[in-house]
Formats: structure tokens, sequence, C-alpha cells
């Protein structure tokens, strides 16, 4: 079958002539189809990419290995394995003598081909002994991205299943165009595969283009159950394409991740090295898990604990992401996640944290109340529900003593394809997206803190930058559905709440010290009168940002912590520190910002001396 050339705009980015790029492809693809595959990573980005120690340490690893020791997890005996496009002169397969590679034994699923630039750096993120989180991946199974849409592996438009792997992490850090039948199978089989097989799949969304405008979305963004990564720049594309059932509605989420390298090609395999070191940390502590599940029967017959599976993984990546990350870029972004499944429309869920996921995991399986869990769940912890019936509540509480800096949960479960075969090629003309919720709420006082009610993905998502001291409630339930016929379904859920500590009076962006960028934060959300949370300003609890605020802040102003009997500040509308005497507003006001000015005019001149 020969690769049609039916002519496309594509980025100016992806540089190289492509049509030579096509011709140099094996001659296998997609019947009918006029897919371009071509690596994300173009002239300027075969560069060396790969993540030095500033990356590891921004994505928590270089904290979570000081903490842990010898004693952490390393991907050890975990399988993976690398699919590649094929461009300009390159192959599909990483330089095996690299000396980052040292005892990986690598396998062709594709066949003998010649070394790729692109594929060696992606490896490096991926398994490389000192650029990825899971060095001690020394399985790879390497394919061409043409190969694996096809013969090699996923076998689309073919009477056949996709083949059987021992993998249990495969990373794709390419992109392809063009949206029809041949798509639509690939988007079923690899959705089947991680729901049958629990063999994860991670996948970079597209580069911005040179301009700086959006980009095609990419063939793996469309699926429901894959990983989708961006760059913590937010240089990159966003949504999904809206095709034939099940994946019909356009602009979905994408990406549920982003890591903070140059493109997404090195983001992708960061995120699929943090899954391998998630699934080994599972495999070596099997306590952590309440139980196991057979996965893939009739296939591999593998049974995983519930800690490394598909749903598990996904709910502690992102549930463990770093928000603030997004707004310390300074780069034009905030994080400010206004879709209704909690997400950042470009930043998902926000930059991967290596430290939150792993101690996510690490807390261990813990049952919602229905299942006999009538004691708090810890700080950080998830729960594998193999069998959740439509209707039926599922609960988790949980107490905050002193003040949470923050708290954040990640529903997860999959889309659930039945591969049938029809017409000689295994399709499932008729899969329904289930619909699950997932709400917080106070239980003392009954109030809804947050929910994630989104009716078009596989995620539901909640983040609190901060909770007040109380009993709190995590709740999951299902929706459109018919309680004549309710659906089962198994989900994986994750979460953090901590660590609780009590920040400085006045420090409202919780950096440990009160200064000139937390009077800066409180004048933007001066006179906010509704919801008003700490971070905002609103440090005396009553949920608004005030004159009263700035009188606290005045009086703390280059130190000072909060006095010792007063209440710890609570959520948005809830009672706070005790009333305490402080000047009319007026004066407050002039005072605070009289002090703030003679301090500035001080250190002025402090300067100028030194001149």
């Amino acid at each position: 079958m020969e690769l049609s050339r039916r002519a496309t705009a594509w980025p100016s980015y992806l540089a190289g002539d492509l049509g030579n790029a096509v011709d140099r492809m094996q001659p296998v693809c997609l019947r009918r189809c006029w897919v371009w595959l071509a690596a994300m990573a173009a002239a300027v980005c075969f560069a060396e990419s790969s993540p030095g120690g500033g990356t590891l340490d921004d994505i928590g690893f270089t904290r979570l290995t000081q903490e842990q020791g010898a004693s952490i997890s390393t991907g050890d005996g975990v399988a993976v394995a690398q699919s590649e496009a094929v461009f300009g002169s390159d192959g599909y397969y990483p330089s095996t003598t690299h000396v980052e590679f040292a005892g990986t034994t690598f396998l062709q699923g594709s066949g003998a081909q010649a070394e790729s630039v692109h594929a060696t750096s992606v490896g490096r993120n991926f398994y490389g002994l000192s650029r990825s989180v899971s060095p001690g991946v020394s399985s790879v199974t390497n394919y061409s991205a043409v190969g694996w849409l096809n013969g090699d592996y996923l076998k689309s438009l073919t009477g056949q299943l996709p083949a059987k792997s021992a993998a249990r992490v495969a990373n794709h850090s390419w992109i392809s165009g063009g949206f029809g039948n041949e798509t639509l199978n690939s988007l079923h089989r690899t959705d089947w595969l991680v729901e049958t097989d629990d063999f994860i799949q991670v996948a970079g969304v597209n580069n911005l283009d040179t301009g700086g405008g959006e980009a095609p979305a990419s063939l793996f963004a469309g699926a429901f159950n894959v990983i989708t990564v961006g760059v913590s720049s937010g240089r990159h594309s966003t949504g999904t394409t809206a095709l034939t059932a099940p994946y019909t509605v356009a602009n979905r989420v994408r990406p549920h991740l982003v890591a903070p390298t140059n493109q997404t090609s090195f983001s992708a395999p960061l995120v699929a090295s943090a899954a391998a070191l998630l699934i080994d940390l599972a495999q070596d502590r099997p306590g952590l898990s309440n139980g196991t599940q057979l996965s893939s029967a009739g296939r591999n017959n593998r049974t995983i604990t519930n800690g490394e599976t598909s749903e598990v993984i996904r709910a502690a990546l992102m549930a463990g992401a770093d928000r603030q990350a997004i707004t310390d870029l300074d780069n034009g972004f905030a994080y400010n996640a206004t879709s209704t499944s909690g997400l950042d429309p470009r930043f998902g869920a926000g930059q991967l944290d290596v430290y939150q996921s792993y101690h996510i995991l690490a807390g261990g399986e813990q049952d919602a109340r229905e299942r006999g869990n009538l004691g708090d769940v810890k700080m950080y912890g998830f729960d594998y529900e193999a069998s959740y019936v439509a209707g039926q509540p599922r609960t988790y509480r949980f107490s905050v003593d002193e003040v949470s800096r923050e708290f954040a949960a990640s529903l997860a479960w999959n889309i659930e394809i039945n591969l049938e075969r029809i017409g000689g090629v295994y399709q499932d003309p008729s899969v329904q997206l289930r619909n699950l919720n997932l709400a917080l709420r106070n239980v003392e006082t009954g109030q809804t803190i947050a929910n994630s009610n989104g009716a078009h993905d596989v995620t539901e998502n909640l983040y609190v930058p901060m909770l007040g001291k109380g009993e709190y409630e995590i709740s999951v339930s299902a929706a459109s559905f018919s309680p004549l016929n309710p659906f089962t379904i198994d989900y994986g859920l994750a979460w953090r709440f901590g660590p609780s500590s009590t920040p400085m009076m006045g420090d409202v962006n919780l950096d440990g010290a009160v200064s000139l960028v937390d009077l800066s934060h409180l004048q933007r959300n001066f006179n906010l009168s509704e919801r008003a949370v700490w971070t905002d300003g609103d440090l005396n609890g009553d949920g608004r940002v005030d004159r009263i605020d700035v009188g606290l802040l005045a009086g703390a102003y280059g130190g000072g912590t909060i006095p010792k009997n007063a209440l710890a500040p609570l959520a948005a509308g809830a009672s706070g520190f005790a009333p305490q005497v402080i000047p009319e507003p007026s004066s407050v006001l002039l005072a605070a910002c009289g002090g703030l000015v003679f301090f500035a005019v001080r250190l002025q001149r402090r300067i100028r001396r030194r001149d």
C-alpha cells in the first residue's frame, strides 16, 4: 500500500522536505490514508534537548531522590516501548551504544533500520541513566510510527487484533495528520489497548508553529485513554478534533500534563518515564494495593496490583501535578482551571511533579467509606474501584487540623472499547462514553467547596489552593445513566492535601516572607468580595479582600507569625482570625502604603551610597 501524497499545509517548523521524508518511509500505511508522519522535533529540535539537573529539579525528582535515597524505585523490571517517525536520513532506532543506555536491551519491532538522533534524545528522557526518572528500565522495544500503526502493532483496518506486548508503557513523540476512517480505527485500537491490557500510552501534542499560532491537533490527542503531554511554556497545540462517535466533541482538554522542556517530543518521555517509575513502585511494594487485577484476560493473562492500573497511574500523575509552576514561569500565562473537568485548557493538570505523584502512590490504597473504611483517608493516597455501579455513592473523608497549602484530586477511568470483527475489520461502532463526577464538600457546613462535572472526557479534577480547618469529603458519583440499567465501570482516584502548615501572617503568596510581592497580590484583588481565599489576600478569612487585610499585612511586613491564640485562616466564607483591634480603615491604608514607601526610599538611598 502506497502512502498518498495529497497536499496539505503543515507548520513551517516541521523542517525538511516532507515529500522526501514520506518517500523514505516503509510503504506500509493505513489504506486510502493521507497520514503524514513527521518527528515533532525538526532541525532545531534535533539539538540536545534532554533535561539536565535543572529539569529534574523542576519536576521534583531531585528532591525525591534526596529523600528516598537507595530505597527509591527506578523502573527496574518494567518493560517499555518507543515509536518514532522516520525523518530525513534517520531511521527509528536510538543509538544503542550511547553511554546513557548501558545495560539496556533493545528489540527492533519494525525491522532493521538506521539510528535516529531524535529517537536517542527521546530515549535519554524516557529510560536514560542520568536524564530520566526511571533509569532502571532495561528492556525497550522500538517501532517506526508507520509500523506501530499498521502491521507491527496496532494492525489498524485489519481483521487482526493489536499485537501482544510485555511492555507496560509506550511513548510516541510524533504527530500525524488526516482524520478519516483510518484514524478512527487507530483511536479505537489505542483506547482498547489501554483498557484491555493496561498498556499505558503517552504521547506529545503538536508544538506551535514558528509564528506562535495554533498547530493541528495530533492523532493521539483524540484518544480518551492516552496521556497527552505539552511543554510548560505553553507553546503547544491544544484541544482535539471532532470525528465520529465516540470522538465527536472538539476541544476536549489536551494536553493532560506539561513538562519543562523546549519541545513536546522531549516532555512526553519524561511523563512516560514517571509512569514507569510509579508502576515499579507498585510492583516493589504490593502491600500498597488492597488487591490485584487480571489484566488482558485471554491475551497476556498478566496479574497486576491495583496501584499499577492505567486508571490509577493516570490519576496519580494528574493529582500530583504542580499548578503553581505554570504561574511562576511568568511567561504570560497563569494556571486557570476553567474547563468543566477541572483542568486548564492549555496546561491540563499542570507541570509534572514526580515527588507528589510518588507520594500519592506510596500513601497506599484507601477504600471508600461504603467499602468499610469509616476512618479518615491519609494526606496522600489512592483508590481503585474495580466495579463501581452507577448510582451508588463513593465517599472519602479527611480532616484538616491547620491550614493546608493545597488540595488536589483526580479521577480517571477509561472509555471501554469492545472490538468486534465487522466486515473483516475489528472495530466498535457502538461504544458509549460513561460519565462520572467528582466533588469536595465541607462535612460540617454542607458547603460544596469544589466540583468537577465535565461530560465529554474520562477525567475529573479538583484543585483548591488552600483548605481551612475542618472535615471534608471527596465524593465520586455517576451522571447520565438509567436507574433501571446502571452501568458498571472501574476507576482510579488519587488525592493529596498537604503538607499542612500555618502560613506566616501577611505571606499572601506563601513564599515564606512578607514583602512587596504580597502587597502586589493583595492590591490586585483589593475589593474582591466573594469567595476570596488567603492567596487572594484574604488574611482574616472573611471571604473578602479589604482594608482589614491591608492592616494585617502592614503589621506583619518584613516578617512575623500568626498570633499564638489565633485561629488559622479558613476557606472562603468561613470565620477565620478572632477580631483584632486595628486602626480606622483609611489610616490603615495610608499607614501601610507610607511604611512600604519609606522602606523603598531607604533601600534606594543605601544603593546610592554604595555607588
